[in-house]
């Protein structure tokens, strides 16, 4: 066996007792039940971790930039790949990743695809089944028992102005749902770690569509989704149809547009 593959193996093994040791620390009866089909899961990404880890060697530490595709049309995924192109966020090989309520998006099949390497648990309320090698949860986020500082990465598309309106599958309704959970999410990651999200967004008027969404002002996304402890490292906007990021105007034609953030945790 040569140096370089000692070294492959080595890592792979490595990764693997360490992701084994963040599912079983997470102690939550959702995740305990598909700790089988995880840990054979994780055993079968050995192969994918090789693989990414010698296009790492070769790129350096930028696999998922290199690997991630344009979505297409989706309006949530192409303002994240807007987002992701511009911002100057970037997601390492080996980053554990909590999707909130992934159950209608493609991204964490997309994003494994750019890097295999990527640990990825998606929580959501409703029942269902999508393509990749995705550890899927069925289970109200709010009350989810992760560990403190388990999750590099916490995902939300066209999620968080859902929670707790009763919308999907009649979820437990909770009028703070949005922010309970945006506490949550600044507990359960690492020091440094970051959240994507995007809402609806209007300059001037916080509303809440019924059961719908949240329309949040920039003063409400400051209230409600960036606790004490995360930091907004940058924002864009765009209207609706098409997806197009733009800078923030004073006014806008319909009753929102979207805006996508970057949060990071304080070290």
């Amino acid at each position: 066996m040569s140096a370089q593959q000692t070294t492959v193996n080595a890592y792979t093994l490595g990764d693997l007792v360490r992701s084994l040791e963040v599912y079983r620390d997470l102690q939550v009866p959702q995740i305990v039940k598909q700790m089988t089909n995880a840990v054979t899961e994780l055993a079968n990404r050995v192969t994918y971790a090789e693989n990414a880890l010698c296009l790492q060697q070769r790129r350096g530490r930028r696999v998922f930039r290199m690997g991630w595709q344009n979505p297409g049309p989706d309006a949530g995924l192409q303002l994240f790949h807007q987002s992701y192109k511009v911002a100057g966020f970037d997601f390492m090989p080996f980053d554990t990743v909590l999707e909130i309520g992934g159950m209608e998006c493609a991204w964490a099949h997309l994003a494994q695809l750019a890097d295999p390497t990527l640990h990825i648990i998606d929580v959501d309320w409703r029942n269902g089944a999508r393509a990749g090698r995705v550890l899927r949860v069925k289970a109200d986020i709010r009350t989810m028992g992760f560990a403190p500082e388990t999750f590099d990465w916490v995902v939300g598309i066209s999620s968080i102005e859902h929670l707790g309106l009763g919308y999907y599958n009649q979820d437990p309704v909770d009028a703070d749902g949005d922010g309970v959970t945006l506490h949550q999410v600044a507990r359960w990651l690492k020091p440094g770690g970051s959240v994507y999200l995007d809402v609806p967004w209007h300059p001037s008027e916080y509303s809440v569509r019924g059961q719908s969404c949240r329309v949040y002002t920039d003063d409400a996304l400051r209230a409600r989704l960036i606790p004490k402890g995360l930091t907004l490292r940058w924002q864009g906007y765009s209207p609706t149809d098409p997806i197009a990021l733009t800078p923030r105007p004073e006014a806008i034609d319909g009753p929102f547009w979207y805006t996508a953030l970057w949060l990071q945790k304080d070290v």
